[in-house]
């Protein structure tokens, strides 16, 4: 079972201090119970695909694993989880967690700080089912995985969605994906080469929306 949560800061709290206290945070939520995984992502940058970016400017996202839902259910019972998820409510307006099913295509470095990362939320086309549009995701696959410069890939499919201060037209996604690239200019490089526009092409005909951050990740546990 993996969460992944998007977290926008509150108003009056600068980039530097929330990063600052994300942090410090994570040695709070470091100690939940049952908790087997915690990466966190800085965003740098918001490139929006057919949905305003202001409507989902997160400045960072998180991904922690448990071993089943009951895991993560009794960890977030935790006084741990709980002081957490207070001191959360404390420097974030907005925070959205997507219970998600996690697929591993291509498995990246160990440890990938210094690398590049984008997270991209997708919404499907509303005429798709929830059924068709995880098929063609784990097609697509197929193609967008040899994106040139391409150095680790992982699709996540949403189950549920709860989170604090969220709205749901804003948040109504169907999966997230998470790509590795070695700097800015490589994702650049992968995107305009033939595969990436290709990539991207068949994402824009299934797709009614996707918003695309850049990111520095950093590997808590």
């Amino acid at each position: 079972m993996k969460l992944s949560v998007f977290l926008q800061r509150r108003d009056g709290l600068s980039r530097d201090e929330f990063r600052a206290w994300w942090l410090r945070h994570v040695d709070i939520a470091r100690h939940i119970p049952g908790l087997c995984g915690y990466r966190i992502n800085f965003v740098d940058d918001v490139r929006p695909f057919g949905i305003e970016a202001t409507r989902v400017a997160y400045d960072g996202t998180a991904e922690l694993w448990f071993q089943s839902d009951q895991s993560l259910a009794n960890g977030f019972e935790s006084h741990h989880a709980q002081r957490a998820v207070a001191d959360a409510d404390s420097a974030c307006g907005r925070r959205v967690e997507f219970e998600t099913e996690e697929h591993i295509v291509l498995d990246g470095p160990e440890r990938p700080e210094g690398l590049a990362k984008v997270v991209v939320l997708l919404r499907r086309r509303p005429d798709l089912t929830h059924a068709d549009f995880e098929h063609w995701w784990l097609e697509h696959v197929n193609l967008s995985q040899r994106i040139p410069g391409l150095r680790g890939y992982r699709v996540n499919l949403v189950n549920g969605v709860r989170g604090a201060g969220y709205r749901s037209e804003d948040v109504e996604f169907d999966g997230s994906a998470e790509l590795w690239f070695d700097n800015v200019e490589a994702i650049d490089r992968g995107f305009d080469s033939d595969l990436g526009r290709r990539a991207v092409r068949d994402s824009e005909l299934h797709c009614a929306s996707r918003i695309r951050y850049v990111t520095q990740e950093h590997v808590v546990v």
